[in-house]
């Protein structure tokens, strides 16, 4: 079996392409064999969407996590993420959620449009 992944390491020293080596192979490893490894976004996101649901939303971010949770069924890379993200900061004020979030929000926009935008 051969299998090509990327990696990445940044060291001041002379380490990081041993730490890209290292990092990849553990992350291949975890992927191929379905390690779990403690931080799975994908779930913190479904149990923050619900625990959202009783929270005291504005209506600006439940409109965003309706989107978000639509690009999650239709399956959009990084959706989860993007929940997870956005309800972090949902005890913002509409206004700073506008501005710290702005390219959270630009991708939600296009992708909800049909964007193929990583």
């Amino acid at each position: 079996m051969q299998i090509e992944i990327a990696g990445e390491g940044v060291d001041k020293q002379d380490k990081g392409t041993a730490k890209a080596l290292t990092g990849a192979r553990k992350y291949l490893l975890r992927l191929l064999f379905c390690i779990p490894t403690g931080d799975d976004i994908e779930r913190e996101a479904t149990v923050a969407q619900s625990n959202a649901q009783s929270a005291n939303l504005s209506p600006f971010v439940s409109g965003l996590l309706d989107q978000i949770e639509e690009l999650q069924r239709n399956g959009v890379k990084n959706a989860s993420a993007a929940a997870a993200t956005l309800l972090k900061c949902s005890t913002l004020s509409d206004d700073e959620i506008r501005e710290t979030q702005s390219k959270l929000i630009e991708w939600v926009n296009a992708q909800s449009k049909g964007g193929d935008d990583a």
